[in-house]
C-alpha cells in the first residue's frame, strides 16, 4: 500500500467517477483503475461498487476513506513539524557552561539567541571544564563553553570555536612579596604556597605541568574550583592562585594583586561540540550565532 493509493481512493470517492478523478489527478484513467484494482487485491476487499454511470464506496471503502484521510492529515502535520526543525526554529539545546560564564558577557549573547529563536528551548548546565568535556563526550550536552586544554585542538572528533582570548595571571595578596613585580615565573612562585585549581578545572593540569617542566614540586596550600572562593582565599593570604585575567578583573579587590605570568600562558575560552553533531540544524544555528557574536 502506497500513500498515492490513499489519495487516489479519496479523490475517486469525492468525484464519484474514475475518469473525473483521473483528470484532477493528472494521470491516465487506465493507470488509475489499475492502481485501485491492485489495492483491492492487496487488501482482499472491494472498496467500490461500479456500474456504468457512477462508482460508489462499499462499507469497507467508506472506512478506508475515513482512515486514509486521518493518515494524510497526520502526515501533513508531521511534515509541518519537521519543517520547523529543519528551518532551525524549534527544538531543545543543552549547553554546558563554565562557572564564570555569566561574568564574561556570554550570558548576554545567549539571551539574545533566545530572543531571536524563542521556540528553541536553551537549557544551561554550569560546571567545571573537565566535567563539561566529559558530559559532551557522553552526549549529555549538545555543546559546551569551557576553558579548553590545548590538546583538544588536535582532536578530529571535536568542533572547536574560539570565543574569548585570555591568559593566566598569578593572583596574590596585595602585601605578598611578589605582588609588585611586573611579571612572575614559576621559578619565582615555587618558593611560595599556591592554591591549586580543583580537579574539575582544566587549569589544574596546565599548572602542574608547568611546575613539572622545571623539576619543582609546588607547595600546595589548598585546592579550589570556585572563583569567588579562590579570590577570598587569595585575599586572606592563603597562597597564590592561577586564574584567567578576565576573571581576575571581574573579582578585583583592593587587597589582592593580579600579576602576569611569564612566559605568557593562554587561558582561552572555547565553544566545543562533537563533530558528528554539527549537522544538527539547531546546534548549527547556535554555533553560527555565537561565531558572529564573538568574531575573534
Amino acid at each position: 500500500m502506497h500513500l498515492n493509493q490513499l489519495r487516489y481512493v479519496i479523490k475517486i470517492s469525492q468525484c464519484g467517477s474514475i475518469s473525473q478523478a483521473a483528470k484532477e489527478l493528472f494521470i491516465a484513467q487506465p493507470s488509475l483503475s489499475q492502481q485501485i484494482l491492485n489495492l483491492e487485491e492487496e487488501l482482499n476487499v472491494k472498496l467500490f461498487i461500479r456500474d456504468r454511470r457512477k462508482i460508489m464506496l462499499t462499507d469497507a471503502g467508506r472506512e478506508f476513506v475515513e482512515g486514509a484521510s486521518a493518515v494524510l492529515r497526520e502526515l501533513e502535520r508531521l511534515t509541518h513539524n519537521m519543517a520547523r526543525y529543519s528551518s532551525r526554529r524549534e527544538g531543545k539545546l543543552v549547553v554546558g557552561v563554565i562557572w564564570v560564564w555569566a561574568y564574561l558577557g556570554i550570558n548576554a549573547h545567549i539571551s539574545d539567541f533566545k530572543l531571536r529563536f524563542p521556540n528553541i528551548d536553551v537549557q544551561l548546565l554550569p560546571n567545571g571544564s573537565v566535567t563539561l568535556y566529559e558530559m559532551l563526550m557522553k552526549r549529555e550536552v549538545d555543546c559546551c563553553i569551557i576553558h579548553a586544554a590545548q590538546a583538544m585542538e588536535a582532536q578530529p572528533e571535536l568542533y572547536i570555536q574560539l570565543l574569548i582570548e585570555d591568559y593566566f595571571v598569578a593572583a596574590m595578596d596585595i602585601n605578598h612579596p611578589l605582588s609588585h613585580k611586573e611579571s612572575v615565573s614559576f621559578h619565582d612562585i615555587c618558593e611560595h604556597s599556591i592554591i591549586l585549581p580543583g580537579k574539575d578545572s582544566a587549569a589544574r593540569s596546565l599548572v602542574l605541568n608547568a611546575f613539572s617542566e622545571i623539576g619543582i614540586t609546588p607547595k600546595i596550600a589548598c585546592e579550589s574550583t570556585q572563583s569567588a572562593i579562590t579570590f577570598q582565599l587569595v585575599a586572606d593570604g592563603a597562597g597564590i592562585a592561577f586564574v584567567a585575567k578576565r576573571t581576575a578583573d571581574i573579582f578585583q579587590y583592593k587587597n589582592f594583586a593580579a600579576v602576569p605570568i611569564a612566559p605568557k600562558m593562554k587561558r582561552d575560552i572555547y565553544l566545543v561540540a562533537r563533530s558528528d553533531s554539527v549537522g544538527s540544524p539547531i546546534l548549527n544555528c547556535f554555533l553560527e550565532f555565537m561565531h558572529n557574536a564573538h568574531p575573534v
